[in-house]
């Protein structure tokens, strides 16, 4: 048996994926860079010194999803689908997060 591995979907299911747990603040974990600790899950920031950084939970979380449905899904079954659309994900994922950071923007 052959594994197959598709960057396409890699590339969508990333982008849907880190979309996903930034809306639902639902980060893999949130480093505290003033002890160097880890912890794992959204972990309450008062149990921790200092504020949490959830964005590399947040990219180790999109990673994950996304590198088991990059193996699940046939690249070309991603070709066929999406051939010259495959921009859409990345422009879209940009657009909804600028879209979650709007009340720092405008207010």
């Amino acid at each position: 048996m052959k594994i197959s591995w598709s960057p396409r979907a890699f590339s969508a299911l990333f982008c849907l994926a880190y979309v996903g747990f930034y809306g639902f603040e639902k980060p893999l974990f949130r480093y505290y860079p003033v002890n160097g600790e880890i912890a794992w899950g959204a972990a309450d920031s008062a149990v921790h010194v200092g504020p949490g950084m959830a964005w590399y939970g947040l990219m180790a979380s999109a990673a994950l999803v996304a590198l088991v449905g990059a193996f699940l899904v046939k690249d070309d079954w991603m070709a066929a689908r999406f051939k010259s659309l495959q921009w859409i994900f990345p422009y879209g994922a940009v657009a909804v997060c600028l879209y979650y950071l709007r009340p720092y923007f405008l207010y």
